[in-house]
């Protein structure tokens, strides 16, 4: 198989152990069988879909550190002639994976060469548990076929050591039970639990959002323009070091985009002007995917900016 290597954006978190299997489509993976001496060695691989995203559990026999990747080939639409022919699965139109223990998971846009930036993913010593919005799969209904992958890294190649299943794909099944998703942080949030009774009650500390006692729940929502070009700060304030010119350019043509986007008043211009500065924050965020999978953007400035163009791309459809 030909070696990969990804990046992908994800937050992790320590979890003890192996990671509890969601009642999906599970599939177990004998021991002893990695092909490489000392390479991860694949337990088991869970799959199962909610309404908004795809969860994976993976289980190993050997300790997850920060010298192995995973990755699983998804065939999201179940058919072989369609998507990109590939050693292991035909058909396959996304790669998700993660390498070592970033903070942030990579889902690959196979056919049209993309990244797409988002979802979560938890650690434990020997699992790794992955919760991907089905936005980033195409906005898939969640059935899909996939194989895990795994492999030791070795300099910037992953080859791989074992896989799951061994023969055929493991089809996702509807997640049982009421299970917590993980689809990307609205630009307007409501907390019916926290309680309030005066918007004063609602401050989040965040210089960006109104803060409002909305039914008697709190709502922080983006300042209009004016929160836009707070995110943008934080973007680039949330990289230490001087931006690379081709993002700090790709970031000024949203600024314009979604400031006309705002000043917009005729229904043809408005609808226009946004689905232009849609465009250009989503080009913000795959040029950030494509200078971190080269290295030129650090973790946490590709966080920063991941983050504010998840808030801004809402925040222009409510515009």
């Amino acid at each position: 198989m030909r070696p990969l290597s990804c990046l992908a954006f994800v937050v992790a978190v320590a979890a003890p152990g192996f990671a509890d299997e969601p009642p999906g489509g599970v599939v177990a993976d004998p021991p002893g069988d990695s092909v490489i001496e000392g390479g991860p060695d694949l337990a088991s691989l869970s799959l199962c879909y909610t309404a908004s995203e795809l969860q994976v559990v993976a289980n190993l026999f050997t300790p997850w550190g920060t010298d192995a990747g995973l990755f699983l080939l998804v065939d999201v639409d179940q058919n072989p002639a369609t998507g990109v022919p590939q050693t292991r699965v035909s058909g396959s139109e996304f790669t998700v994976s993660v390498i070592t223990q970033p903070p942030f998971v990579t889902v690959y846009d196979i056919v049209h060469d993309e990244y797409a930036l988002g979802g979560s993913v938890t650690y434990g010593p020997s699992a790794v548990t992955m919760h991907v919005p089905l936005t980033v799969l195409g906005s898939d209904d969640g059935a899909m076929d996939a194989v895990a992958v795994v492999g030791p890294l070795q300099a910037m190649v992953v080859p791989i050591s074992d896989e799951a299943p061994d023969v055929g794909l493991l089809t996702s099944v509807p997640c049982a039970g009421s299970v917590p998703t993980t689809s990307l942080p609205p630009t307007t949030t409501t907390l019916p639990s926290t309680g309030c009774a005066a918007d004063g009650q609602c401050a989040d500390d965040d210089p960006c959002t109104v803060d409002r006692c909305a039914g008697g729940g709190c709502a922080h929502a983006l300042d209009g323009p004016t929160g836009a070009e707070c995110e943008f700060t934080r973007a680039a304030d949330g990289c230490s070091a001087k931006l690379p010119r081709a993002i700090a350019r790709k970031l000024r043509r949203g600024r314009i985009a979604v400031a006309r986007a705002a000043l917009a008043t005729a229904p043809a211009r408005k609808a226009r002007t946004k689905r232009r500065a849609t465009s250009a924050i989503r080009g913000v965020a795959k040029m950030a995917a494509t200078l971190a999978a080269k290295g030129k953007l650090s973790d946490a400035c590709v966080r920063a900016i991941t983050d504010a163009t998840q808030r801004l791309i809402e925040a222009i459809a409510a515009i």
